[in-house]
């Protein structure tokens, strides 16, 4: 079921009479308990879509549809009821506490004067259990951490009870645990509590890992949508950028650096992990892999122990293979 749909969206800018068009033709949909990553590079035009689809920014042709009705036709009251924006933006909110901040996200369901019923205390509450940030619940936000602080910003959304959460980048600026944590709470969003969740990132590796559907802009500014594993597979991935230096294995899932080489090794490995540490050191440092080089590279790991062996010379560890074949005058 599509909570948010586009028809014909073109999105970009009008300044002085001159029209520029960044995405075209934009036929997308949202849909219920699924969640959607924006995949693209700086400038490709992520952000220019997010504000589009929001009603921040009017298209320049086409239509954004929520449900049955058209976004350009709701007030901002009835906007404020199916989607919930959570930006980069810095809020000024240091001296609210947390459940203060999270009581915002109230606004759209209160009276004129903004009091909250038994109803929305109680909303506001499971909010913050459902974005783990309970127990800082009377924590001022100057006081949480970026990861803490990002957790509130999503439970104010939450408190909002849209079907639709879209969000900028929001594991920008955080750490490697609290961006895990972040994904794992908007993956459990979609799956567990059934909405639409939309976010933009950077963050392509978690993003591929827990993502059931992509959009991504290219470096040509061409839209593709569809199934995360379908796109791995059929190379949209490597048309992301512009760089001779990355490009995306579908063996590992992930982006890959391009580094020149000057010397090639043969790598014979009883170990995965241990074969892609190898390859790792040795790309950095200049060396291919080649199946028809002479000079053999032999490892063997065993539970956490491991040998590696260049001809005769058996070696301790990777560093030591590295300091070996810098130190080789000719290669045969």
């Amino acid at each position: 079921m599509a909570y948010l749909s586009t028809h014909n969206l073109s999105v970009g800018y009008k300044h002085k009479g001159n029209v520029l068009t960044v995405l075209s033709d934009l036929n997308i949909s949202l849909d219920k308990g699924c969640l959607t990553s924006l995949l693209g590079a700086n400038g490709a035009g992520k952000s220019t879509l997010l504000r589009t689809i929001t009603g921040v920014q009017d298209p320049l042709q086409g239509c954004v549809n929520l449900g049955d009705a058209e976004l350009c036709r709701l007030t901002q009251r009835e906007r404020s009821r199916l989607i919930g924006i959570v930006t980069t933006d810095r809020i000024m909110a240091g001296g609210l506490t947390v459940t203060e901040l999270v009581s915002l996200g109230r606004q759209p369901h209160t009276g004129f004067w903004g009091r909250l019923s038994r109803t929305d205390k109680d909303r506001v509450r499971e909010a913050m259990h459902d974005a783990g940030i309970e127990h800082k619940a009377d924590c001022f936000v100057s006081q949480l951490s970026d990861g803490e602080r990002q957790k509130a910003m999503i439970a104010k959304s939450l408190a909002q009870r849209t079907p639709i959460i879209i969000l900028d980048e929001p594991t920008a600026f955080l750490d490697v645990a609290s961006r895990f944590e972040t994904m794992r709470l908007l993956h459990d969003l979609a799956h567990k509590h059934h909405k639409a969740v939309l976010l933009s990132s950077h963050d392509i590796s978690l993003s591929l890992l827990l993502s059931d559907q992509l959009w991504i802009i290219d470096s040509e500014r061409n839209f593709i949508a569809g199934g995360t594993e379908d796109l791995i597979l059929n190379g949209t991935l490597n048309r992301m950028f512009r760089s001779q230096a990355l490009s995306f294995s579908q063996e590992m899932g992930d982006f890959e650096m391009t580094l020149p080489t000057s010397h090639a090794v043969r790598l014979e490995c009883t170990s995965a992990a241990l074969s892609r540490c190898i390859a790792n050191a040795l790309m950095r440092n200049g060396i291919a892999i080649d199946a028809s080089a002479s000079t053999l590279i032999a490892a063997d790991m065993q539970g956490d122990t491991y040998t590696i062996a260049v001809g005769e010379k058996r070696l301790g560890t990777i560093e030591e293979l590295i300091t070996t074949l810098k130190s080789y005058t000719s290669w045969t």
